[in-house]
């Protein structure tokens, strides 16, 4: 019996057993069926919701499925979730998106076209190589090739306008005058009789003005970079930028738009 757990491969085998308690690429070729019929029901043409406790098998499952529909030349996208659990709304979809798209185009530029006999593709991550044909190269070279051009739209990044799509750039917002705003009521008058109130402030509501002027710092740094550019990449007529340069008033949102081009610009 010594001689037996002393034997490498005994070692070499709680390695293996291990290393299949977390769910791997690796681990697809040592796969055993939780139940029999999960696997062909996990490939099949719906949708599926798997859950269980951890430790379960939920990811193995899904590795497996996604192995064999790419040895079967089925288009897969393999996304993991877990990377997004701190995106926030609606950013979380256009970012699935672009993992999913990224994902096609491997598969695309990989299981789509390798031939059979390529065994250092297939034989190393599946342990096992594909009963149907390739795909044309030329015909998925033109679909992986429009994929790029699909992310970058979906990376628009750029100022909201009318046609804005895709992961927007983060809205900055200016600072006007600080306005204190009092109660209606003070509280104070519900303690009793307070000296205080007598010298109590009464804050009053300005009405703050639609024009403003950008300051001398800003009107240089506007210079610097051109009036035509600034108005190019605003998507506003030479007329308001140049009135922003010139230290003239303008509408407050004009001036912010200039201010966010700008910025960009510079960075």
């Amino acid at each position: 019996m010594k001689s037996i757990l002393s034997d490498p491969r005994v070692d070499k085998l709680v390695r293996l057993v291990e290393e299949s308690t977390r769910s791997s690429q690796e681990g697809v070729k040592r796969f055993v069926e939780p139940a029999q019929g999960t696997l062909s029901r996990a490939v099949n043409r719906r949708h599926h919701i798997i859950f269980g406790r951890r430790g379960s098998g939920k990811s193995s499952l899904l590795q497996k499925a996604a192995a064999d529909l790419t040895v079967d030349r089925r288009p897969i996208a393999y996304v993991d979730l877990e990377i997004f659990k701190r995106h926030s709304y609606p950013d979380v979809l256009i970012s699935i998106l672009i993992s999913t798209l990224k994902e096609f185009e491997q598969w695309l530029r990989t299981a789509a076209v390798h031939p059979a006999s390529k065994t250092s593709f297939w034989h190393k991550l599946f342990g096992t190589k594909p009963a149907r044909p390739a795909y044309k190269r030329a015909d998925v070279e033109n679909l992986a090739s429009d994929v790029p051009g699909r992310i970058e739209e979906l990376r628009d990044g750029s100022a909201c306008t009318g046609t804005t799509h895709g992961l927007l750039q983060r809205t900055v917002i200016d600072a006007g005058d600080i306005v204190p705003v009092g109660k209606e009521t003070d509280r104070r008058w519900e303690q009793g009789e307070d000296p205080s109130m007598v010298d109590s402030d009464v804050f009053v509501y300005e009405k703050r003005t639609k024009l403003v002027i950008a300051d001398p710092a800003e009107r240089m740094r506007f210079a610097a970079i051109g009036l035509r550019r600034l108005a190019r990449e605003s998507k506003l007529s030479l007329v308001p930028v140049g009135k922003v340069i010139k230290g003239k008033p303008v509408r407050r949102q004009t001036l912010s738009i200039i201010r966010q081009v700008a910025a960009r610009i510079i960075a």
